[in-house]
């Protein structure tokens, strides 16, 4: 448990501002497990939400994927979670244009998304480029290309 403690500590003030922060999420207030292996048979971590703050959990980095999952590193651990359980915040602030791209290319075909700013869940990495599911302005789901200047790993504060 002291382990556990000095861990998310680390996180919090060090946070994960990296080329590939995210945080865990938790829409429906369900825990967040984190794995030992990538076929996700040995819990190591159980993150659970923080209720008073929407519901979001601690700052990650992320550092490749597998099939199934995402693999992460927390400190010097590294440890692998479901795609889909983790999120960054996207960066367009007044109300910019989100835009996502069917490749992690900036020259890749694009589509507008929306004008609002939204919380978007991780379902692959490329390089810093996130692949995400986010909410058209029709209320349809819809996966991209998240480029890494959009981003926000920070579930707390806007980033800069």
């Amino acid at each position: 448990m002291k382990w556990l403690f000095t861990l998310l500590c680390c996180c919090v003030l060090n946070g994960y501002g990296g080329r590939t922060g995210a945080f865990t999420i938790h829409p429906d207030g369900r825990p967040v497990n984190f794995y030992s292996d990538p076929e996700m048979k040995d819990i190591r971590i159980t993150v659970f939400p923080y209720k008073a703050e929407a519901n979001v959990g601690i700052m990650v980095e992320v550092v490749s994927e597998l099939e199934n999952v995402l693999v992460v590193q927390m400190g010097i651990e590294t440890f692998f979670c479901k795609k889909g359980e983790l999120a960054v915040n996207t960066r367009n602030y007044t109300d910019q244009r989100l835009i996502l791209y069917l490749e992690p290319d900036l020259c890749s075909q694009s589509s507008v998304i929306s004008q609002e700013q939204q919380t978007v869940k991780i379902y692959g990495i490329h390089e810093e480029w996130f692949l995400v599911e986010a909410e058209d302005e029709q209320g349809r789901l819809r996966q991209g290309w998240l480029p890494p200047d959009k981003q926000c790993w920070n579930p707390w504060t806007t980033c800069p």
